[in-house]
Parts: structure tokens; sequence; C-alpha cells
């Protein structure tokens, strides 16, 4: 297929580089020049494992970029919007973008049939109404007739993007008519089977009408967020108990109803997606008139987090912190304890240095951050934390890693 992936952040970079891989040409879109430049450069626009090696293997043109909407649909089969949808005042999330780039395709759609994807993460209600409704007046075209659209967003972690799109537990395909999932699924098979081939492997898809798949979406970040507070609880309490929390968790989750995942003694959460989803979920049930008390009370279990690890350090005017990434393997600090941590020890006026071994940190080396330090967090958990030398200092260490 001839394939367009719109937003070349992030996500839509790995999604782009890995469709060209299947063998499909694709021209991605972007309004920076920044992620094109480096596209046609065949440089990846995006810090991500495997990344560079994809876009290093593939054939001359391949994956082209460009900042032109006109070129980037020309002869397009199908396009996929994967653009952020930051939040709004209320806690929803915004489709400014995604509709920016509904009315940058929409008048350049000139196949017999085109579908339309949307991957960002979007509120319920978004894609079967104003989304929809822009596609029709952009394009001209009625949606279920000579355009398609769907809903299917990615579940990833940043750091590991490829491989969680290699290996997805589900695939939403939220859709209203059969022709438009069966193209999307076309796509997503030419990527995931040849990888399996002699295997007896299916695609894990479910299909939903568009607001189910939206609420499938929210509620699966919302679900695991609420699981990583109810492990920092039991956290809190083995320690003010004197007990090892990791065998308490590890004993609770051999029960098959509940499951080991996300179920680790640890910190708070953090990252572009969790904080934000669970807050967006709150809002969507103040909408409906539904209590959601147990978003709000996931919310207020990972602000304790932050408070009992400031109530552990009073006292201590130096503080060293490690690990300034929401998680290991990813640049990025959004919303992350070591972040938070930052701010609320310099509110206090503690003198306060940092390292990360990915991300960006003060000091380069983790044994010159810790230097006239009395207290150590260990706020992401890098294994090359566990084999540091801390001496007399007291170590915060929410994960176990000592």
């Amino acid at each position: 297929m001839n394939v367009t992936v719109v937003g070349l952040g992030k996500l839509g970079a790995p999604l782009a580089a890995l469709l060209a891989t299947a063998g499909h040409t694709v021209r991605g879109m972007d309004l920076s020049q920044k992620p094109v430049d480096a596209i046609n450069e065949r440089r990846a626009p995006v810090e991500e494992p495997q990344l560079q090696e994809l876009i290093d293997a593939l054939p001359e043109g391949r994956l082209t970029a460009t900042t032109d909407y006109e070129a980037a649909m020309d002869g397009s089969d199908i396009s996929l919007i994967i653009v952020p949808t930051p939040s709004d005042e209320n806690g929803c999330f915004s489709n400014e973008y995604v509709l920016d780039a509904i009315r940058g395709i929409g008048p350049h759609i000139n196949a017999n049939w085109h579908t339309v994807v949307i991957c960002s993460t979007v509120m319920p209600g978004s894609t079967g109404g104003p989304i929809l409704r822009e596609l029709e007046r952009a394009s001209k075209r009625i949606v279920g007739r000579s355009v398609g659209l769907c809903y299917s967003p990615e579940f990833i972690a940043l750091g590991s993007v490829l491989n969680d799109m290699l290996n997805p537990d589900v695939v939403l395909v939220g859709a209203e008519d059969s022709f438009s999932a069966s193209h999307l699924e076309d796509l997503v098979d030419s990527y995931l089977y040849p990888r399996r081939r002699g295997s007896d492997y299916q695609v894990p898809y479910r299909r939903l009408s568009f607001t189910e798949a939206e609420l499938a979406k929210i509620s699966v970040n919302t679900y695991i967020t609420m699981k990583i507070s109810y492990a920092n609880t039991i956290g809190m309490m083995a320690d003010a108990l004197g007990v090892d929390a990791g065998k308490v968790l590890d004993a609770v989750g051999a029960d098959s109803r509940i499951g080991t995942k996300y179920l680790k003694p640890g910190a708070s959460y953090g990252g572009p997606c969790f904080p934000r989803d669970t807050v967006a979920f709150a809002s969507l049930g103040v909408s409906l008139g539904v209590q959601t008390p147990l978003a709000q009370a996931t919310d207020d279990v990972n602000e304790q987090v932050i408070s009992q690890i400031m109530l552990k350090l009073v006292g201590h005017q130096q503080v060293a912190i490690l690990g300034m990434a929401y998680k290991p393997g990813t640049p990025v600090t959004e919303e992350s304890m070591g972040r938070k941590l930052l701010k609320a020890l310099r509110d206090d006026s503690v003198v306060v240095t940092t390292h990360d071994v990915v991300a960006r940190g003060e000091y380069a080396d983790a044994e010159r951050c810790m230097r006239g330090a009395s207290a150590v967090v260990i706020a992401t958990p890098y294994e090359e934390y566990a084999k540091l030398d801390y001496g007399n200092r007291l170590v915060i260490d929410p994960w176990g890693l000592r």
C-alpha cells in the first residue's frame, strides 16, 4: 500500500519505519521541518531502540517525509494520524491537532477509497462526532461510502515502542463499517504476520464501535495506574511494618485473578500518558454524571508516594536524585518522580544534584552526583544504581534494587 503517516514524533516515526520495513511505500507528514529533514536524511527523528537500525535497512525511497499535505497524500491508500492530543483546562484530551490533520489531508484524498485511521488517544465520542464531521466536510465524501474511518490507538511505552508495536496484547479496531476495519487489519497483518511464519499466531483484534474503542483505550491506562497505586499502598504498609514489599506483592500476584504485571513496589507513575489519562477518565465521569472515586484515589496515592519520601528526607540539606526519566530506557522526564522530587526539595531550599543514565541530569557520573549528599533517592530503577557504593548515606530505594 501507499501509506501516509501524519505526525513524526515519538510514536509516528517508529510506526512509519515499521510500515516501510513491511514493504509499504510510506510518506511521513509533519509540520515541523526537523523530523522531516531527519527522515529524508535517513536519521531517526526520535530516540528509540532499534529505530535507526530499521531506517538504515530500508531501500532508498521507501520512507520519505514532507511538510506538505498534498505531497503526503499523493496516491495514498490509507493515512494514519498520530499527533498530540494535549489536555485542556478540564483534563480532557483536546482534538485540536487531530482536526487540523483532518483538514490537511481531507482535500487531497483522491483514491476511489481511502481509509483514515486515528491513532491518537481521544475522548469517547470524538471519532464518531467532531472528527467524522470534519472528515466529511474537508474531503466532501461520506464516511462508509467513499472514505473510511477507524480508531486504533497504540498501547506502547516509550523505550520499547517498536517491540510493543510488534507484540501487542490487543489491537483495537474501532469502526462503523467492515470495509474500513478490514483495510486497517490488512495493514496491521502486513507487519505482524511475516515475523511469525509457521506459527499459529493470531493477531488479537477487537472490533468495536468508535466509542467502545475510545473508552477501552482510556480504561486500560486508568486500570494500570490503579494497580500501580494499589501496589504502592502495599509497599508503604510493608515499609511501616518492616517487611519485604516485594515478597508480599509476589504472593498477591501469584493469584491468577490478579497477576503480577504492574504489581511491583516502586515509585509514583509518570510519563506523558498515565497521569493525564487518569485525570481524563475522571473528567469523563463528571461529563457523564458518573462518579469515579477510584480515579481520584489513584491520583491521590500517586502524590502520597512523593509526600512519604519527602518526610524521610526532613533534616537533609543536600540530596542526590538518581534517575530523572519516568522509566528506564527513555530520555523522557515528563511527570517523573525525579522531576517532582527535584521541585519539592528545591522549594524547601534543599541542595539537590541529579543524574540519569539516559535522560539529561546535572552530572554525567552518579558517584560525582552523590558527593556531599547525606541522602540519595533512586527515582528511576536503572540496574546501574544497584551496583553503586552509597557509603553511610540514607538511601531511599522504592524499587528494592539494593
